[in-house]
């Protein structure tokens, strides 16, 4: 959108406001996830004060290389990596959902916004159902409706019944 365009028809912007509100929530869903996915990584790979070897264990000048072997931490957050690329999708949709209808000439009403924060609220379930749950077909729900509700606001964006049939001539 171009700054100082205006737009000819009435455009209720308290809807448009809440959908980008949404959109900055999922950006810091997605941010929280990425530094906890972050620290997981970091932890599994940091060799701790158990795993070093012990003083002059390495003889003939060889060196020892240890990686880290911190399963407390990897077992217990196994889906950290998986929730940042949950978190990063769902941001995307939100995104991609809030820019499809603000910008077609439907734009927004108290459905879309509704619904998109039906799917915040349901991304951050998704999210924490990721890194807690260890079932493959759990996520694998939450994951269907995550991309059905932003299939069903691209429907909205393109509806035929919010203008007056001849608004269009």
């Amino acid at each position: 959108m171009l700054i100082g365009y205006c737009r000819s028809d009435p455009v209720e912007y308290k809807w448009r406001k809440q959908m980008f509100i949404v959109v900055f929530i999922h950006l810091v869903l997605w941010a929280i996830c990425w530094i906890f996915a972050y620290a997981v990584r970091v932890r599994k790979v940091t060799p701790t004060h158990h795993d070093l070897p012990a003083p002059g264990t390495a003889g003939n000048g060889a060196t020892t290389t240890t990686t880290g072997n911190n399963t407390a931490a990897h077992s217990r957050f196994i889906g950290a990596e998986n929730a940042e690329r949950v978190a990063r999708m769902t941001f995307i949709l939100a995104l991609a959902s809030t820019f499809m209808v603000s910008d077609l000439p439907y734009n927004n009403s108290r459905a879309t916004a509704g619904l998109l924060w039906a799917f915040m609220a349901l991304s951050v379930i998704h999210v924490a159902a990721v890194i807690f749950t260890r079932h493959a077909y759990f996520p694998l729900g939450f994951g269907i409706l995550t991309f059905a509700i932003p299939i069903v606001i691209f429907a909205l964006a393109f509806r035929s019944t919010a203008l007056p049939y001849n608004a269009m001539v």
